[in-house]
């Protein structure tokens, strides 16, 4: 029988790919590490990963025990968080910064739950997209996607993979048809970004394949908006899509460019009883949805 603790070794390596940002993300030794794991695939008689000099890639086995794996850490955090209501009760203040959009429920479902589970916390959503807010002491904790943020003092946690894919309404396909590849946008009313929107990877990869035509939108809300009406194709995150039923994917995503998901937080107050439970609850729920929609 395994040790119920390696799970929480298992996720780690399998969001960073390495044995040593795993160790710094759960506060332990690389040796550790890579020694849990080693006895975690004695005990299942499974290799879970594969060990090359870029870091550790899941098996087809390990990829298959992941969903079970994210699960049972999903349920131990709220078994810890539950135990820490029956000892005390968290109390405090949380500035959590969000991206412009962050009444998506993606982010707002888990803080509701969050402060249903510790009525002592109070969460305030800070809307932007500035993860030096941060560092310069004006937020807690930021959600974030985008190229690692390398400021100084920072604590980072990897949640996952945000996959961009081109989509439209439903009326928009009826009235105008599928394209079946990236160049047929070219015939279509097409919504681009502007503003720092645009600076991101994904919308400078979909404007190097295809030329905006029709509008621009500065916000995700704003793209959202714009397609559910009706006024072209854009992209979106794979997650908005599933959550909108009335916007369909019209093309494969954009497999060059995903952003990569983080939470941030800073040196000085990680382990605050009440910023630290918070951490493990959003990022039990975000890696577990992001995980989902891949």
């Amino acid at each position: 029988m395994f040790e119920w603790g390696d799970i929480r070794y298992l996720l780690a390596v399998a969001r960073t790919g390495s044995s040593l940002a795993a160790a710094r993300e759960v506060g332990s030794s690389q040796s550790t590490v890579t020694r849990r794991i080693d006895a975690l695939e004695a005990a299942l008689g499974l290799k879970l990963f594969e060990r090359r000099p870029q870091g550790y890639f899941l098996t087809d086995q390990g990829r298959e025990l992941l969903p079970l794996a994210e699960a049972a850490g999903l349920a131990m955090v709220r078994m810890a968080e539950a135990g820490a209501v029956a000892r005390r009760q968290l109390s405090g203040r949380i500035r959590f910064a969000v991206p412009p959009d962050g009444g998506d429920p993606a982010i707002m479902g888990p803080v509701v739950e969050f402060m249903r589970l510790h009525p002592g916390v109070t969460v305030e959503t800070v809307p932007g997209l500035a993860f030096e807010d941060v560092a310069a002491g004006d937020a807690d904790i930021a959600f974030r996607a985008g190229p690692r943020p390398d400021e100084p003092g920072l604590i980072l946690r990897k949640v996952g993979e945000i996959v961009w894919q081109p989509c439209c309404s439903v009326g928009y396909a009826e009235a105008h048809g599928l394209p079946s590849s990236l160049t047929d946008l070219g015939d279509h009313k097409v919504i681009g970004a502007e503003g720092q929107l645009a600076q991101s990877v994904p919308f400078r990869r979909f404007h190097e394949l295809v030329e905006p035509c029709a509008l621009r939108g500065v916000s995700i809300h704003a793209l959202i908006g714009y397609v559910r009406v009706g006024a072209g194709i854009s992209i979106l995150p794979e997650v908005t899509i599933a959550g909108n039923d009335d916007i369909i994917a019209c093309l494969p995503p954009l497999a060059e460019a995903p952003s990569e998901a983080w939470l941030i937080t800073r040196e000085d107050i990680r382990k605050t009883p009440h910023v630290r439970a918070f951490l493990d609850h959003i990022a039990a729920h975000l890696t577990a949805l992001l995980r989902r929609n891949r």
